[in-house]
């Protein structure tokens, strides 16, 4: 009890005395490392006021590149995101994804491996029927099943070799070492949450519809449409252009996907 009155003590103290402009990003990627949702929080707010600022060097806009997916997200869709143009967050998204395009592709990304994972619901189903013929899928998906199988064995057999070796110890080795393991899961863990990731179709999308396209100019819309990046975001560039064409036309809030509420600075 009084361990968890200290840490709340400590993150009061950061987020009203500590914290300012200047170590935001720090305590940002620290917070994200070891899941402290208050300071989080706190570091997001200041880094949405400051935003502008902080795209404006390569330090922070590196700190940028550097968030995860979730995070990128939250900080970018609030409508209390201090940028003076959308624009930005479309260079900032364009590098974004460049910045992970040498990671190894997910499996939705290529469509023989899309098949063995989604089956016959894949939308590349078509595709795999005219490249696959029954028996070669018929072996994949053999493979695919023993390849489980023995990852499956190969984790078991690895747990039960720990607990044979847990067992040779006496009482004092034995916690020694699940407060090892322990330690060991928690800095796997915090080093997890920043780890450098490949965003899903789902996400890309998610993350294009952060930007307010009806409060970009009508000349960066039309240029957006040929930007292989924003392939998955035609609909909501249209949108955006339409909403520009018809700012008042009745309902049109219950007819589009995008976001036309205003940012801060608008």
């Amino acid at each position: 009890m009084k361990a968890t009155r200290l840490l709340k003590s400590l993150d009061e103290m950061i987020i009203h005395e500590l914290l300012h402009p200047e170590n935001a990003s720090s305590f940002y990627l620290d917070a994200i490392r070891f899941n402290n949702e208050a300071i989080a929080e706190a570091c997001e707010a200041l880094l949405q006021q400051h935003i502008d600022a902080i795209l404006a060097t390569d330090t922070g806009t590196s700190f940028l590149l550097s968030l995860p997916y979730e995070q990128m997200h939250s900080l970018c869709s609030k409508s209390s995101l201090c940028v003076t143009d959308e624009k930005v967050l479309v260079t900032l998204f364009t590098k974004y994804l460049e910045h992970r395009a040498a990671l190894p592709a997910l499996p939705e990304e290529d469509p023989l491996l899309d098949w063995k994972v989604n089956g016959k619901d894949s939308k590349s189903a078509a595709l795999i029927d005219k490249v696959l013929d029954d028996d070669e899928k018929a072996k994949r998906k053999e493979k695919m099943e023993k390849d489980k199988e023995e990852e499956e064995k190969k984790q078991a057999d690895e747990k039960a070799a720990k607990e044979a070796e847990l067992e040779k110890l006496d009482d004092l080795g034995k916690e020694h070492a699940r407060w090892r393991a322990e330690v060991e899961g928690l800095h796997e863990a915090s080093a997890g949450r920043l780890k450098l990731k490949r965003l899903s179709k789902a996400q890309k999308i998610e993350l294009f519809k952060t930007i307010r396209f009806s409060f970009m100019k009508h000349e960066d819309l039309l240029a957006l449409t040929m930007n292989p990046t924003f392939e998955l975001a035609k609909q909501y560039i249209i949108e955006g252009l339409s909403v520009r064409l018809n700012p008042f036309e009745n309902g049109i809030k219950d007819s589009i996907a995008i976001n036309i509420e205003p940012r801060a600075n608008y």
